[in-house]
């Protein structure tokens, strides 16, 4: 997880951001929303901006967040 941002919409908001186990996070992606859980297992690509729920075992790889295919 290199270069990756993990915060809220707006200032002075709150952030229930749950990532779950083997998840992996590609460089220069941003996590950004206020309940946002990643599932176990989940990929998201390098320069992904994540604004809604991943699913378990699912792979995102777009700048902006489109579900591909389950793994």
């Amino acid at each position: 997880m290199q270069g990756v941002t993990i915060g809220v919409k707006e200032k002075g908001g709150k952030a229930n951001i749950q990532v779950g186990d083997h998840v992996y996070i590609g460089c220069n992606s941003s996590i950004i929303g206020g309940e946002i859980n990643i599932g176990d297992n989940a990929i998201i690509g390098a320069h992904a901006l994540v604004l809604k729920d991943v699913e378990e075992g699912c792979r995102y790889i777009t700048k902006v967040i489109a579900d591909i295919r389950q793994i």
